[in-house]
C-alpha cells in the first residue's frame, strides 16, 4: 500500500525539517561542550570566596537553560511513538513508565553534562581556597585570641566598637562561602527546568494510558 497525502507530507516535509533542526541543536550542544572544556583548561583567576558559590562562573548556567528545548523536542517525538504503541500496539502505561523515566533521567544528565566539564577546575579552586583561607583563619584567630582573650598585648582600645570582631565574622563568612562552593555551576532550578522540559511532552501519554478513575482517585488523594 502506498503512502497517502499525510504520509508523503510526513516523509518528505516533516521528517527532514525535524531532523535538520535536531541535528543543528546537537551540533550546537557539542560546540558548547567543547567551549566549556577549553574554558576549564584556561588559567583563569577564579575567586573561591565569590558569593555565587561557583568562583564567579555561575553565569555559565544561563546559556545552558536553552538546551532544554532540545530535550523537549526529543520528548515530543518519543511521546508520539509511545502514544501510537498505546493506541495500536496494545502497550500499557506500566510497560512504558520505565522508558519515560529513563528518558527524563538521561535528558537531565545530558543537559547538565557540559557544565560538569568545569568540575576539575572548580574542585582545584575550592581545595586551594580551603587551604589558603584555612591558614589565614588560623593566623587571624590566633592573633585575635592573644589580643582580646588572653590580652598578651598592651591594649589601648576598648573592645566595644572595635573592628576586629567584624573582621573575624567576615573571615568566617568568606570561609563558609568556600565550604559551600559548588564544583560545577549547576543549580536546582536549572536541573528542575531541564527535567520539566523533557518530561512535559510525556504527560499526555500518561493521561492517555491512565484510566479516568485512576486520575480522579489521584487528584482526590492530593486534595483531601
Amino acid at each position: 500500500m502506498g503512502l497517502n497525502t499525510a504520509g508523503w507530507w510526513y516523509a518528505v516535509i516533516s521528517t527532514p525539517i525535524f531532523r535538520f533542526v535536531l541535528y543543528r541543536w546537537v551540533f550546537r550542544y557539542f560546540i558548547w561542550a567543547l567551549l566549556l572544556s577549553r574554558i576549564g583548561r584556561l588559567n583563569l583567576h577564579l575567586m573561591p570566596t565569590h558569593p555565587d558559590r561557583a568562583a564567579g562562573l555561575s553565569f555559565l548556567r544561563f546559556p545552558q537553560n536553552r538546551s532544554g528545548i532540545l530535550f523537549c523536542a526529543l520528548g515530543c517525538g518519543l511521546a508520539g511513538q509511545l502514544a501510537n504503541n498505546l493506541e495500536y500496539a496494545g502497550a500499557t502505561i506500566a510497560s512504558l513508565k520505565f522508558l519515560m523515566i529513563g528518558f527524563v533521567v538521561i535528558s537531565l544528565v545530558l543537559g547538565l553534562l557540559p557544565l560538569m566539564l568545569l568540575a576539575p577546575k572548580l574542585a582545584r579552586v575550592r581545595r586551594a581556597g580551603l587551604r589558603e583561607y584555612g591558614r589565614l583563619a588560623n593566623q587571624y584567630t590566633q592573633d585575635f585570641d592573644d589580643k582580646w582573650v588572653h590580652k598578651r598585648a598592651q591594649l589601648s582600645e576598648p573592645l566595644l566598637g572595635t573592628a576586629d570582631i567584624q573582621s573575624l565574622a567576615d573571615l568566617g563568612n568568606s570561609f563558609a562561602n568556600i565550604e559551600q562552593m559548588q564544583i560545577a555551576p549547576i543549580s536546582k532550578r536549572l536541573a528542575a527546568q531541564i527535567a520539566i522540559q523533557a518530561g512535559s511532552p510525556l504527560l499526555p501519554v500518561v493521561m492517555l494510558g491512565t484510566p479516568l478513575s485512576e486520575v480522579v482517585k489521584t487528584i482526590l488523594k492530593l486534595v483531601v
